[in-house]
């Protein structure tokens, strides 16, 4: 059956009218706010329906009951309910609600409506989810097609079918045109999928959700995975994979078990994640397992810091690292120190309800291999200098392993230790990883490339090697007191710092290579201990437990694209000791770039983008000690409207013909204050919606133009030139008023 209805708003009377395959969970649709035209309008009741045996009859229905003559015919039919001259009837669909259905409405009455069969039921639309077939032969391939769409309401038949949504289970059986390629380009969501007798191949590439169903691969499927987006699971969920190689996986909340052994896929560089607000993942006496000890699977929590639950139930593991994941064993110790490709501590890790973790210990690993893959074992040693080349009696570093690069490291000149991979291991290098034992002047090269990667302890490099890092990030994800030591070196891509309960201690200057390079505080904390940090972008707004020590140096942002350079947008768990530390942004051009200060207290603000004509921007109420903007080119400052900004002191004058605006994000007005005993002496200002206080304090200068009656006017500006410094009036008074000896020996006073 298809259903034409009408809804009416309780908020404001107004009427809705709508098709659907499944009246209850539409209508449950509209309640739950999932519909954009009445989620504004609930809450909303169910006042009339009609049934019809074919789809397109009930759109066309629809059609014609949104039309003028259609909405009079309603208000005819519906008469008493809209006059309440009768008494109304509450009809039920479990669990919603379908209030005041017409005592009146029989099939015999409205027989003469074709080809529409109209409806109205004692009782209530069935409440089964749909099924929904991939029966091919839409307008594309894609899951979401329109027009013709892919989908059935049976195996084998081309009905067009409405695309699936959260309710309905998904069956690709291969019936008939069903036995044809599938890809799902945007968000898909579904309550259960199954591809048993499916041999054709399946890809998707965005959010892939499944809401209290079980997901079943076939064997003989093309399965490709999204390599960026997870898999979600929410409820209560079955896996069965039947072989086939899995992309990311998020176990959002419930419990996912698995069917059957589950192996990662070769081109996915992520994880198996599960989430911490009740989610679990049970093995189920399965295997869960990585390809090699350079591609290795990581099952972590989806929030770093905070454990979540595994429930082993018999299951093993394979080629695996972990990260704060606490493992049920039915209160019995579980031993993976010896699994196959042994096991990786990625810190946080441990059981729940009893028993001991036993993951494989650290153990130093010299590099030994002159020229060769990081990921291969036998480029490593246990000992410096304790094997020939491609004789290492190590391993691949796992997450614990500390790292050693020293003069058994290289035999000749320019040898190279490549960490080139996309998957696995690779991107978790190891723990402390050193340089700083290497002393023979060979000018090695450390290369990376592929992917991001993660150091669990402090980095140590040396001036004397060539660090390149092919575009990718480096993240510091120890739990304790760390160091970094760049040793001139750059970084390119990502600084990130994942680290809660433990720091980050710079012991000389960071920079990153490019102005696009991005430096994030995530938890955890960093000090930069009085040095100096160069990059494109900084990050740390968020909502975790978070320490930044800026020290004395400077911070320099160079981005030039339209971005905010400087972003604390979100200080929640955020504790920022600015000390004395200048913020410089230089980024030239003419793009727009925003400090968002998050209300904080910083040390020197300084914009110093040259000939850039792009606005500077500020947001968050915040204080400062200096604030100075000595851009050449004219150029806004463009407060957000209603916030403060405290300074201690204010340098911003522009030049004949290059004037600074000073101005809001909009017509309203901001606030800036001078604290202490400063004196604001500007000039070739234009200011609008300003309000300045002291009102005694703020010059703007004989050459500024004054714009503050416009729109909502501002205030507290003196459009004049200010008073000379405290310096200069001392200096004149002691020249006016002092002595001088002239030759005759005579003194007289100017």
């Amino acid at each position: 059956m298809y259903y034409t209805y009408i809804l009416q708003s309780k908020k404001d009377d107004k009427l809705y009218t709508g098709s659907t395959k499944n009246l209850k969970l539409r209508f449950e649709q509209h309640q739950n706010g999932k519909v954009e035209s009445t989620k504004y309008r609930r809450p909303l009741k169910l006042i009339y329906y009609e049934t019809c045996l074919v789809e397109d009859d009930a759109r066309r229905r629809e059609k014609v009951l949104k039309s003028y003559r259609g909405k009079m015919f309603i208000r005819r039919r519906l008469k008493s309910y809209f006059t309440g001259s009768i008494a109304t009837v509450d009809k039920t669909i479990c669990p919603v609600q379908l209030t005041k259905l017409t005592k009146t409405s029989t099939m015999k009455k409205l027989s003469y409506i074709l080809p529409v069969l109209f409806i109205l039921f004692a009782g209530a639309p069935s409440a089964e989810a749909a099924n929904r077939y991939w029966v091919g032969g839409g307008s594309t391939s894609d899951w979401a097609a329109t027009g013709n769409t892919n989908w059935g309401t049976a195996s084998g038949v081309q009905d067009n079918a409405s695309v699936p949504t959260t309710a309905d289970d998904v069956i690709f059986d291969g019936v008939g045109t069903g036995a044809s390629n599938a890809s799902a380009a945007g968000n898909i969501t579904m309550k259960s999928i199954n591809f048993t007798g499916y041999v054709n191949t399946f890809s998707w590439s965005l959010n892939f959700s499944v809401t209290g169903g079980n997901i079943t691969f076939s064997t003989g499927m093309t399965y490709t995975p999204s390599t960026s987006v997870a898999l979600t699971t929410n409820g209560t969920v079955t896996l069965t994979t039947a072989g086939q190689r899995m992309g990311r996986i998020l176990v959002s909340t419930g419990t996912l078990t698995l069917g059957d052994n589950f192996t990662k896929s070769t081109s996915e560089t992520q994880t198996f994640e599960i989430g911490t607000t009740g989610a679990t993942l049970n093995v189920n006496g399965k295997t869960m397992s990585g390809n090699s000890t350079a591609d290795r699977l990581l099952i972590q929590s989806s929030t770093v810091g905070t454990a979540t639950t595994v429930t082993v139930s018999g299951g093993t593991f394979a080629y695996a690292d972990f990260m704060d994941i606490n493992f049920n064993n039915g209160g019995a110790s579980l031993d993976l120190s010896a699994i196959t490709g042994l096991s990786g501590d990625a810190l946080g890790n441990g059981m729940t309800g009893g028993g001991t973790l036993t993951l494989t210990a650290s153990q130093t690993q010299y590099w030994t291999g002159n020229t060769g893959s990081w990921s291969d074992a036998t480029q490593w040693c246990t000992s410096s200098g304790g094997c020939a080349d491609n004789a290492g009696d190590g391993r691949t570093p796992l997450p614990q392993d500390d790292v050693v690069f020293d003069n058994g490291s290289f035999s000749g000149t320019g040898q190279t230790s490549t960490q080139a991979a996309t998957v696995g291991t690779v991107t978790r290098s190891g723990r402390d990883i050193s340089w700083s034992a290497y002393t023979e002047g060979q000018s090695p090269t450390w290369t990376t490339s592929g992917t991001n990667r993660f150091t669990y302890g402090s980095l140590t490099l040396i001036s004397g090697m060539t660090f390149t890092m092919g575009g990718y990030g480096t993240s510091f994800a120890g739990r304790g007191a760390s160091t970094l030591t760049s040793a001139g070196k750059s970084f390119t891509g990502l600084i990130g710092i994942f680290m809660p309960g433990g720091s980050l201690t710079l012991q000389d200057d960071l920079s990153g290579t490019t102005v696009s390079s991005t430096f994030t505080l995530n938890n955890g904390t960093f000090n930069a201990n009085n040095k100096n940090v160069t990059f494109g972008n900084f990050n740390s707004s968020g909502s975790v437990t978070r320490t930044l020590l800026m020290g004395t140096g400077t911070w320099t942002l160079n981005n030039t694209a339209a971005a905010t350079v400087w972003n604390l947008t979100t200080v929640t768990g955020l504790t920022l000791f600015a000390t004395t530390s200048t913020i410089k942004i230089t980024g030239t051009g003419a793009n727009a770039q925003t400090f968002a200060g998050g209300g904080q207290t910083y040390g020197n603000l300084w914009w110093a983008r040259t000939t850039a004509t792009g606005n500077n921007a500020v947001s968050g109420s915040n204080t400062f000690n200096d604030f100075k903007d000595d851009g050449s080119a004219a150029h806004s400052i463009i407060f957000t409207n209603g916030t403060t900004q405290r300074f201690n002191s204010f340098n911003v004058s522009g030049s004949a013909g290059n004037v600074i605006t000073i101005n809001s994000a909009t017509t309203a007005t901001h606030a800036l204050v001078m604290n202490g005993s400063g004196i604001v002496s500007s000039n070739y200002l234009n200011i609008q919606h300003s309000i300045a206080t002291p009102m005694n304090k703020w010059y703007a200068g004989s050459n500024s133009v004054n714009n503050q009656s416009t729109a909502t006017a501002g205030s507290g500006w003196i459009f004049a030139n200010g008073p000379a410094s405290a310096a200069s009036q001392s200096a004149r008074y002691k020249f006016l008023g002092g002595m001088f000896r002239f030759r005759g020996g005579n003194f007289r006073l100017w």
